[in-house]
């Protein structure tokens, strides 16, 4: 019975769009939806992106950053980037493609594996400072330069902090509260004039 329902409830999904484990629970006992889900998965009906979430047969299988941000909705969690994820997109980094994906996450750090691609994923516990740096440029430049840590962005020329076209002693001073001394004096020391 309890079946029937769960199967009826996911038909109407849309195709494309990711089914959670916990958007069924409502039509039955926990381990009669996760047996069901596991039996529509085995009938091809479902395909597992990642624990506790699928997708009807048929969908575009989405990219890792949308599982992510489902995953992440799931537990009512907000979502930002993470200053690895920054700093290697700002080739401040080597190739880390074995690192997976980073995101900065209210609530405990956590780790899923993304079936249909074949990625990790990582939601490491970020202080809340961190986390709202994400919702500016300039706040992004920052977290990239904080994630290499103190010996790393040492070793980079004052050339190459210059890149970041955002940052400056007006930018440092605003977000110097959030920051560790070693980037704070850093940028207030160089020369800004280009």
């Amino acid at each position: 019975m309890y079946a029937i329902a769960i199967r009826d409830f996911i038909s109407k999904i849309p195709v494309g769009e990711i089914i959670r484990t916990r958007d069924v629970l409502h039509l039955g006992p926990r381990n009669t939806v996760d047996k069901t889900l596991s039996r529509m998965k085995q009938a091809n009906d479902l395909i597992r992106v990642a624990w506790g979430m699928y997708m009807r047969v048929g969908s575009d299988i989405p990219r890792g950053g949308e599982v992510a941000v489902a995953k992440a909705k799931a537990f009512a969690r907000s979502l930002a980037n993470h200053g690895k994820k920054l700093a290697h997109s700002f080739g401040l980094t080597g190739d880390e493609t074995g690192l997976g994906r980073f995101y900065s996450i209210d609530g405990g750090s956590s780790f899923f594996t993304d079936r249909a691609n074949n990625t990790s994923t990582t939601f490491l516990s970020t202080c809340s400072r961190k986390r709202y740096m994400d919702e500016t440029k300039e706040g992004r430049d920052l977290l990239a330069l904080w994630a290499l840590t103190k010996k790393r962005f040492e070793a980079l020329s004052d050339d190459e902090i210059k890149k970041f076209e955002s940052l400056g002693p007006d930018t440092t001073n605003k977000f110097a509260a959030a920051l560790p001394h070693w980037i704070t004096d850093r940028l207030l020391k160089l020369d800004w004039k280009r």
